[in-house]
């Protein structure tokens, strides 16, 4: 696949604003808002990889983020499921996507679209997860291309 040059900016992880996707090493991240409290701190949801499913805390390295106009736009290959323990789960509630995700012990997280935490654990109540899923390169007005996947062969 090619993809336009300025679609792209290098920057460290720590610095991607949450509610963008970066590729980090070898792997996409989507860049989300950890609150506790008043307090606030950047943290990354490996999509895909060894370790996809894992939400990190303290991202940091020199990643390759989306340069804005420049968007990605979730595809879903399958229909959702229910619940349950499955890849980095996108969840369905209405016409909203949210991520599902845990840490290494793990505590189970909700982050919306735009990165930032969700208390309440709504895909507990609502909701349908999808298995697989594409991120795909968006211009504003197109689609461009497939820049990874998510699902059982975590194919990037």
């Amino acid at each position: 696949m090619s993809y336009p040059a300025q679609a792209f900016t290098v920057m460290d992880a720590a610095d991607v604003p949450h509610g963008q996707f970066f590729r980090f090493e070898e792997n996409w991240y989507f860049s989300v808002l950890f609150t506790n409290g008043p307090t606030e701190s950047i943290g990354a949801i490996q999509l895909t990889g060894q370790d996809a499913g894992i939400c990190w805390t303290t991202p940091s390295g020199r990643s390759l983020a989306i340069a804005f106009p420049y968007t990605v736009t979730l595809r879903f290959d399958e229909p959702p499921t229910k619940p349950g323990v499955m890849t980095p789960a996108a969840i369905y509630i209405g016409d909203e996507t949210f991520f599902r995700t845990h840490n290494r012990i793990n505590t189970q997280f909700t982050f919306g679209i735009d990165g930032r935490m969700i208390k309440e654990d709504i895909a507990a109540y609502h909701g349908f997860q999808a298995q697989k899923w594409e991120g795909w390169l968006h211009d504003g007005q197109k689609p461009i291309a497939p820049l990874f996947k998510v699902g059982e062969d975590q194919q990037v």
